[in-house]
């Protein structure tokens, strides 16, 4: 099979096209118009003021969520260390409980776990948290305590 043109030649095709452009007579004496900007390998690179705010603002983001990351490890172990649950420095933990003893009631037990909070709301959350029907409590009951 003889060689011909290529399956789709596009300086027969577009007759436009070249494959080497060649300056317009007009501009043939200016040096190097046509010629790509940034010169061979060794060029440097150049930003501009819009592409070193981007560069800077994504170093500055990069940077805030490594040491949001750092803060909530170096948080949650020191929570471990204190001797509490890393999930209870996040709001996970269990709640706490009380052990009911012989003569406590709701109001008394709300006033111990938060005496300086409105002590109807504290009662109020311990019955919806225990799912007691009414106010009366048995000795070695254990009740959960909101939290904070």
């Amino acid at each position: 099979m003889p060689p011909g043109p290529a399956l789709y030649d596009w300086a027969v095709e577009i007759p436009e096209w070249h494959r080497s452009p060649a300056a317009p007579p007009a501009l043939a004496g200016l040096p190097e118009l046509l010629a790509a900007p940034g010169g061979g390998p060794g060029a440097r690179l150049r930003l501009t003021v819009r592409g070193r705010v981007v560069l800077v603002s994504l170093l500055c983001a990069v940077a805030t969520g490594m040491l949001s990351l750092l803060f909530m490890t170096s948080a949650a172990a020191g929570a471990s260390g204190a001797g509490a649950a890393a999930g209870a420095f996040f709001g996970a933990g269990v709640p706490p409980t009380v052990v009911v003893r012989d003569g406590d009631t709701l109001w008394g037990i709300a006033e111990r776990v938060r005496p300086g909070d409105d002590t109807r709301r504290t009662v109020h959350e311990i019955v919806e948290l225990n799912g007691l029907a009414g106010t009366e409590l048995e000795p070695g009951q254990r009740l959960r305590i909101p939290g904070g």
